[in-house]
């Protein structure tokens, strides 16, 4: 057990107008099981990147232990696993086939090549022999984006028996199994405590809420002073001008007068000092808070009945089966969840649901509805978001409202869509989508890097919504909430 120092960083990118972090202090153990929150682009991987040294910064980070990032690029993809583990770094051969082990890979696995891997499973090797390595802290970055609902599972109950890392998720039910820390990236500080994400969003909720009943208290109070500034300042020029007025012929006495007067006047500047204290309390409010605004479409004008449907399909990629057996029917408005293992073909079956040519058997129905597809990669998003909105059909307008109530600003707005972090374009994504119009949406993985306020906006559009929707998805907190069917493939 050692502590990782950080103090007084400081860092911005060059040519960026503004730092993405100004004086940071944390005081971390390197035994913590940390994860690391917050909205996309709030610079979650700037971090993990400052710790591991490859970014020069002001201030001091201080550490008995080596920090190392995951995932991490493999050279000779061609080779043999067990000859590409050296590219991990040394790490006790025993330690790594246990852990293998415990995230459902057998020994096997090293016999084969590393590119015939799935995404999955390179992912549990790293993990199995990052983790086998000596005083290593390993900063995590989103390793659930290629596992299946087991694999997941597999890797929660894997890292809540390791200890000494920092991990970039946003699956709540995952971050909850295996993370005793948050520390989350706020807009104008960072905050640590101790818990789980679902601690953390509880008492972030509470204190949001808190904030906004402050903010509207000061807003009657501020508005209260002022209009009381306003009498007591004329309730004191009136009775200042009354020294020189004759009242039924008497003299009034100019002194006493001038005293009142004057109190008036002190306390309208005593009422005025605590109308500027109050509001410059509520400009320090509402700062960090982050607000879920609520995500609309349109359903489409589809008739009613079966949209699409697969009886016995089996399809394939030349003489390769990728998914054998799909039975499903997607209804007008019916929200399905496509489940099942790496491999299973779910993507594949998205693919046909959303009319590309694909070599198939069996029954596969659709009608002639409008679909709005996204796919799990972002490779294709490119060009300024005027561009890339003409490219997809999407109405630009739309889709930049859209943006903004995900937690778009204004400058990125003004960047080239390639530019952008992996959950800045999939939600560029998903707006180009949503802004479209479309009688069935068809998503693939659409929380994958997504922050949890917009898997929560997601979840709750999903919910709300009376289009029809087909969605493959391994966040279980979200299939759960929004699926009112789930299809699982074999």
């Amino acid at each position: 057990m050692s502590q990782i120092l950080i103090k007084n960083m400081t860092f911005g990118y060059e040519g960026s107008s503004e730092n993405v972090f100004e004086n940071v202090n944390l005081n971390l153990d390197s035994d913590w099981k940390i994860g690391l929150f917050g909205r996309n682009g709030t610079g979650k991987s700037t971090l993990f990147s400052l710790l591991a040294g490859r970014y020069d910064f002001r201030g001091e980070i201080r550490s008995g232990v080596r920090f190392e990032l995951y995932p991490k690029r493999v050279k000779n993809t061609s080779a043999a696993c067990l000859d590409v583990l050296p590219e991990f770094g040394e790490a006790e051969l025993w330690k790594t086939l246990v852990n293998m082990e415990e995230l459902g890979l057998s020994a096997e696995t090293l016999a084969k090549r590393y590119d015939t891997l799935s995404e999955g499973e390179k992912a549990k090797l790293a993990l199995a022999v990052m983790f086998a390595k000596e005083n290593n802290f390993l900063l995590i970055d989103e390793p659930t984006n290629h596992l299946d609902l087991r694999g997941r599972e597999l890797a929660a109950e894997f890292l809540n028996r390791q200890k000494g890392f920092m991990l970039i998720t946003h699956d709540r039910t995952f971050a909850d199994r295996c993370v005793d820390h948050v520390v989350y990236i706020m807009h104008t500080k960072i905050v640590l405590q101790k818990g789980g994400m679902s601690d953390w969003l509880r008492e972030k909720a509470a204190r949001d809420n808190a904030e906004r009943a402050e903010n509207e208290r000061l807003k009657k109070e501020i508005v209260r002073l002022r209009e009381g500034a306003l009498r007591a300042k004329g309730w004191g020029e009136k009775t200042e001008k009354s020294k020189n007025a004759k009242i039924s012929g008497v003299k009034p006495d100019k002194g006493y007068i001038g005293h009142k007067a004057a109190k008036m006047m002190q306390t309208a500047k005593n009422i005025e000092r605590r109308r500027e204290k109050a509001a410059e309390a509520k400009e320090n409010l509402l700062k960090d808070v982050e607000t879920a605004y609520k995500l609309k479409v349109s359903a489409g004008t589809a008739p009613g009945g079966a949209l699409v449907s697969m009886k016995s399909v089996n399809i394939y990629y030349g003489d390769f089966l990728a998914a054998k057996g799909v039975d499903f029917t997607i209804e007008k408005g019916e929200k399905v969840a496509l489940i099942g293992a790496n491999g299973s073909g779910k993507s594949t079956v998205l693919k046909l649901a959303a009319g590309k040519t694909l070599q198939y058997e069996g029954i596969f129905v659709r009608k002639n509805v409008k679909v709005s597809y996204v796919a799990q990669s972002s490779e294709s998003t490119a060009g300024t978001l005027a561009e890339y909105a003409a490219a997809c059909g999407a109405d630009y307008t739309r889709m930049l409202t859209i943006l903004r109530k995900m937690g778009f600003s204004r400058e990125l707005f003004c960047r080239r869509v390639e530019s952008y972090s992996d959950g800045q374009k999939k939600k560029t994504m998903l707006a180009a989508s949503l802004s479209g119009g479309a009688d069935l949406f068809i998503w693939d993985e659409p929380l994958n890097y997504l922050d949890i306020t917009a898997r929560l906006q997601i979840e709750e559009l999903v919910k709300e919504s009376a289009a029809a929707m087909l969605f493959v998805e391994h966040d279980k907190a979200f299939v759960g909430a929004a699926a009112d069917k789930i299809v699982e493939l074999k």
